[in-house]
């Protein structure tokens, strides 16, 4: 298996409906995980020196950021250039991964429950089902990484997850799209 990632581009900027005073930068990255069609059994050389035919699987991994008020797609484009290891970090979780903002939105916002978050980081298929992990409900959310920090996946800790824990910015809103 081979993973391939793009940059991280900003897409656009816009306003942001949770948090009115600032705006939003929506952030994209596409990825691209190579399964070779055979497998190749012990060896001591690298997979890719084999040059086997792949099946491919491409997706994008979108995440919005808060930017200040006002701000353009030419200044977030400048702003992002300045960290090249940025990538978009993928987190799973048997539980709800809550940000200080998603705490903030439930404790401000009508109609806004944990379970609203909940629903959005549900992993689901095309079809638009869940997807279960070993029998239990699995959630996912994209987040910002201007280090480059690697997916994490905490789906085998049974703590529930906070994502201030994980040292990485948050995002105001998630999601993901798969394509094969």
């Amino acid at each position: 298996m081979k993973n391939t990632e793009s940059s991280v581009v900003v897409a656009n900027v816009s306003n942001n409906n949770v948090k009115p005073e600032f705006d939003q930068a929506e952030l994209r990255q596409t990825t691209t995980t190579s399964y070779p069609n055979k497998k190749i059994g012990q060896t001591f050389v690298g997979e890719d020196q084999f040059n086997l035919p792949s099946t491919d699987f491409t997706g994008t991994k979108v995440a919005w950021v808060n930017v200040p008020k006002g701000y353009t797609i030419e200044q977030a484009i400048t702003d992002l250039a300045k960290y090249p290891n940025a990538r978009l970090q993928k987190v799973l979780s048997l539980e709800p991964i809550m940000s200080d903002d998603d705490k903030w939105a439930i404790s401000n916002i009508a109609d806004v429950t944990e379970e609203t978050f909940a629903n959005r980081q549900l992993v689901r298929n095309q079809a638009g089902e869940v997807v279960l992990f070993n029998g239990k409900k699995q959630y996912k959310k994209i987040i910002f990484s201007a280090t480059g920090a690697e997916d994490i996946d905490l789906r085998s800790v049974a703590a529930p997850h906070n994502v201030e824990k994980l040292q990485v910015a948050e995002p105001v809103s998630v999601e993901e799209t798969v394509t094969a």
